[in-house]
C-alpha cells in the first residue's frame, strides 16, 4: 500500500492483522489475515469487523511453498448480501455455539468467483 502513496500503521496489538491507512485526507482500515494452499478460510468475527465503507479485508494466499502470494481486497460492504466466495455464517441459527462471523471460501470451487476481489482489480477502488 505504501507503493500506491499511502501511509500504513500496524494496530497496537502484533496480531490483530489490522492496518490503518491514510490517503490524501481519507483514513480506512485493512483487516489482513492470510491462507495457505486451499485450506484454512480466512474469517473474521462480526463484533470485530463492522461493515463500513471505510474497512476493507484483504486475504493473503499462499499457494504452495514456491509461488508468489495471491492478493485480495474485498470492501467489507460486500459482506451486506455475501455471495461466494463470501459467506456470513449465523451458527446461532442453526444451533451451534461459535459467534457470527464473515468467512472468504478459499476453495478450489471457488477460486474462479475469489478473482474479481484480485488486488490488481480493488486495490484502484480504495478511498483517496
Amino acid at each position: 500500500m505504501t507503493d500506491l502513496g499511502y501511509a500504513v500503521e500496524r494496530d497496537r496489538k502484533r496480531n490483530s492483522g489490522r492496518l490503518v491507512v491514510t490517503g490524501l485526507g481519507h483514513r480506512f482500515e485493512v483487516f489482513v489475515q492470510g491462507t495457505r494452499g486451499w485450506r484454512n478460510d480466512p474469517l473474521w468475527l462480526e463484533r470485530r469487523l463492522q461493515l463500513s465503507p471505510d474497512r476493507w479485508a484483504a486475504v493473503v494466499r499462499f499457494p504452495d511453498e514456491t509461488s508468489e502470494p495471491e492478493l485480495y481486497l474485498i470492501p467489507t460492504t460486500d459482506w451486506r448480501n455475501p455471495e461466494l466466495p463470501l459467506d456470513n455464517p449465523q451458527y446461532d441459527a442453526s444451533g451451534l455455539s461459535s459467534k457470527p462471523e464473515y468467512r472468504v471460501r478459499v476453495t478450489r470451487r471457488n477460486y474462479a468467483a475469489l478473482q474479481r476481489y484480485r488486488w490488481q482489480h480493488r486495490s484502484r477502488e480504495l478511498p483517496r
